[in-house]
């Protein structure tokens, strides 16, 4: 869950779809040696429902990044 949430944390305001979330946390997870852990999307699931019944986390329709795109090089 902490691998989700930093995910979440460093991607914010943007937003991102359950799987892409799913996979950045479970390589984070894997890379700390939690290998059997990385795979727990049942898990993370259900702990995000918790978080967003909580209204700690807000769910989105779909993945959006509000941020303007960066400029273009100019060269």
């Amino acid at each position: 869950m902490k691998a989700a949430l930093a995910c979440l944390a460093e991607r914010f305001p943007a937003s991102v779809d359950f799987p892409a979330l799913l996979a950045e946390a479970g390589a984070r997870v894997a890379a700390a040696g939690g290998g059997a852990l990385a795979a727990e999307g049942t898990a993370l699931a259900t702990e995000l429902f918790s978080l967003l019944a909580a209204g700690a986390v807000r769910a989105e329709p779909l993945a959006r990044d509000p941020r303007p795109p960066p400029a273009a090089a100019h060269g």
